[in-house]
């Protein structure tokens, strides 16, 4: 015994995939983190959200071959509860009722890997924050401003950070005034460009225009 020090490991559970585009992309940050996580120290929890919201854990989640097989066959769909004094969240099984809540297991820290939408962009931060969670990351406003690829350069600019230059619109002004927007890109930036969503992470819909055929079609895709 070691006086003084926390000999039980702490449980870390790494959610992953969500509502989002960048679903598979987290998939595979989610699986490499519960790879590398130091076993020694923690155990780990895998928490796989689908595309419609449900949250599931289950060993198989570890492992990426079992995506790749279709070899999920022990995923649990749970819900969860917090409790603010001891800052732990709690697992429990989906088909239990609000007033039978049997605990599947205790988290003590979560890591998020979700990609993009309702990942990187402050809301399950938010969420984590409303429960009193501990959690690894950017909190709450530096999630949603980095995510915000506009916003995060005007607030480089007035730091006085150095960045490229840049062009943005709407989707509905592409969709009004498309001969304007190719032309204010051709005249401030010329070619080549990168073209990329505002509000996404950066592993969809980015492409390399060089000309004005390869423009409209990388805008094309980004929206």
């Amino acid at each position: 015994i070691i006086w003084g020090y926390d000999c039980m490991k702490k449980k870390v559970a790494v959610i992953f995939s969500g509502r989002s585009v960048e679903h598979e992309v987290s998939v595979i940050t989610g699986i490499q983190v519960i790879e590398n996580i130091d076993k020694d120290k923690y155990d780990i929890v895998p928490i796989y959200i689908d595309k419609y919201g449900k949250w599931y854990t289950g060993d198989s989640l570890k492992r990426f071959e079992n995506f790749k097989n279709s070899n999920l066959n022990d995923l649990q769909e749970v819900t969860f509860s917090a409790n603010a004094n001891d800052h732990n969240l709690y697992l429990h099984p989906e088909s239990i009722g609000l007033f039978k809540k049997k605990i599947i297991d205790k988290i003590d820290i979560i890591f998020p890997t979700i990609h993009g939408t309702n990942g990187e962009d402050g809301t399950i931060q938010g969420l984590f924050e409303l429960m009193n969670i501990p959690y690894v990351g950017g909190g709450v406003l530096a999630s949603s401003v980095g995510m915000d690829k506009i916003l995060m350069k005007d607030v480089f600019k007035s730091n006085g950070l150095p960045i490229v230059d840049y062009f943005w619109f709407y989707r509905s002004s592409w969709e009004d005034n498309k001969e304007e927007i190719i032309n204010n890109i051709e005249e401030k930036m010329g070619y080549s460009v990168f073209v990329k969503p505002a509000n996404l992470g950066s592993s969809i819909g980015i492409s390399k225009a060089k000309d004005r055929n390869s423009l409209v079609y990388a805008i094309e895709v980004a929206i």
